[in-house]
């Protein structure tokens, strides 16, 4: 319940139970539009006023056409280095969760996969499906942080990847935000109408039966809808992908970063990774922080999600043994043997 108050509010934690609240790659794109999105306040992940966009410091150099498929029908993406600024300076329900602002440098290039890990590949690889209803091309559900490390563990294992000298990973928080970018500095990787995102993600208003416009509901309404609107994951890939080719960035599910939750700090940073607690970090005299930080990122929101909680910099935190129905991940790939 802890995770789920930070989340989603009241209707988040009946939106998740146990579980807390564009074409091909080529140039870089910059879209700087002043309308951020509008979205109703009080659910999930939900922004509670509007505020200008961040200027532009820098982007990902000129994509390239490299990609991968490993043994088990993977693919991947080549990610350059670049710079990036991390968070947003829109407002949620628990002050500090996407700012400050700050400069980022990734200086070294990876692979991240195109797609949310499927029911297929996860149980070829772990030979178990953890999914309720059984759909080789939908993303995999109810994995926990330490199943997903597993998985990348044994999938590194497999002959045909370890005489490729391929070592999997899940991606470092601020890896999956430049991705998930792709070069804007907007609230979603195509801008910010927020009207365009079933373009581009399933999350709540779109991923059931109907399709259905949440912020012109009422809060009993909003009940209503969500108990008999039928909503689900649906099969990845399906949705338009961003400006590096990556789909399902936004929505169908939660997807766990390496790091630990952490507050962002003032100042500029390079490669971070936010360490466990007691690893050297400042302490915190808030009691919600250290709830928080106790925590693994999700991010990308999910079909059960509210729009804002699917934006680019939208972050949570999930206890890292959780397996609720919007837990899923993708997987990252270094390459010249970077950890």
């Amino acid at each position: 319940m802890r995770y789920a108050l930070f989340s989603f509010g009241v209707l988040g934690i009946i939106l998740n139970c146990t579980h807390s609240l564009t074409g091909a790659e080529g140039k870089i794109r910059q879209k700087i539009d002043p309308a951020p999105p509008q979205v109703a306040n009080g659910q999930s992940g939900e922004a509670t006023s509007p505020a200008a966009q961040p200027p532009v410091v820098a982007v990902q150099p000129q994509a390239t056409e490299q990609s991968l498929e490993n043994s088990i029908g993977m693919r991947f993406k080549l990610i350059k280095p670049g710079k990036f600024l991390m968070g947003s300076k829109v407002e949620t329900k628990i002050p500090g969760t996407t700012t400050p602002v700050h400069e980022v440098t990734l200086t070294q290039p990876f692979y991240l996969g195109v797609y949310e890990v499927t029911q297929e590949q996860f149980e070829r690889t772990m030979k178990i499906n953890p999914n309720t209803v059984k759909a080789p091309k939908k993303a995999v559900e109810k994995v926990s942080w330490f199943d997903a490390i597993d998985f990348c563990k044994k999938l590194s294992g497999m002959p045909e990847e370890r005489s490729a000298g391929r070592v999997y990973r899940l991606p470092t928080e601020a890896e999956w935000e430049y991705a998930c970018r792709s070069g804007t500095t907007t609230e979603y990787c195509f801008g910010n109408d927020v009207t365009k995102l079933g373009q581009y993600a399933w999350f709540v208003g779109n991923s059931g039966d109907a399709t259905i416009d949440f912020q012109k509901l009422g809060p009993f309404e909003k009940i209503q809808a969500l108990g008999s609107n039928h909503n689900r994951a649906h099969l990845v890939g399906t949705k338009r992908p961003n400006e590096w080719g990556l789909h399902d960035m936004h929505g169908n599910m939660w997807e766990w970063c390496q790091d630990h939750y952490a507050q962002y700090r003032a100042g500029a940073v390079t490669d971070p990774i936010n360490p466990a607690p007691d690893a050297g970090r400042e302490g915190t005299e808030k009691p919600i922080d250290r709830i928080l930080d106790a925590g693994r990122v999700v991010r990308g929101g999910g079909w059960r999600v509210y729009a804002a909680g699917c934006r680019s910099a939208y972050r949570n935190s999930n206890d890292p043994s959780l397996r609720g129905p919007v837990n899923g991940f993708r997987v990252a790939l270094s390459l010249n043997d970077q950890p």
